[in-house]
């Protein structure tokens, strides 16, 4: 129980502490749904990055970012590269839903980070990805048009303690 107590202690003084990356927006995506073969393509060149922080503080923006993310079948890659060709994100996406509502394209889907060039933490992590497309067209197999899409990291504190909750699950059936 003490060790519960000062680990719940330690993560909420971390908590207050640091200021975590809350998401990753990116507007104006050029977007393409090809529903006959579920393909799905995404780029936007010469972007604005914005990068939310969970604690309030002001967002930051990367400006002549190029953003990609091309999946069949559900699966694929995303990345998010600077102006000077170094990575800012990049992984892959897995599975990948996408459906119209009211004349819009309704992108979401699991992102697992396998290079962090912001140094954010978010290497080998899961993260929730969404994207809308605003101004679709309807192709007749699909849609295109102009989407915002954006990267929703967790919340730290929530995620350690989901992790402690599982860990206390796991005990009980254990014994």
């Amino acid at each position: 129980m003490k060790r519960f107590i000062v680990v719940l202690a330690v993560l909420l003084v971390s908590q207050f502490t640091f200021a975590g990356l809350a998401f990753i927006g990116i507007d104006g995506v050029e977007t393409t749904y090809i529903e006959t073969s579920d393909e799905l393509s995404m780029i936007g060149e010469s972007m604005v990055v914005t990068l939310g922080y969970d604690d309030g503080s002001p967002q930051d923006s990367i400006s002549g970012a190029t953003f990609t993310l091309d999946t069949i079948g559900g699966s694929g890659t995303f990345s998010l590269i600077n102006s000077l060709s170094a990575v800012i994100i990049e992984g892959t996406v897995e599975p990948v839903q996408v459906g119209e509502l009211f004349n819009m394209g309704v992108i979401s889907g699991e992102v697992t980070i396998t290079e962090d060039g912001l140094g954010a933490g978010l290497l080998g992590g899961t993260f929730r990805i969404e994207g809308l497309t605003f101004t679709a067209t309807d192709t007749g197999d699909g849609f295109a048009g102009l989407s915002k899409v954006n990267v929703v990291v967790p919340e730290p504190l929530t995620m350690c303690l989901l992790g402690i909750g599982g860990l206390f699950i796991r005990r009980r059936k254990a014994a």
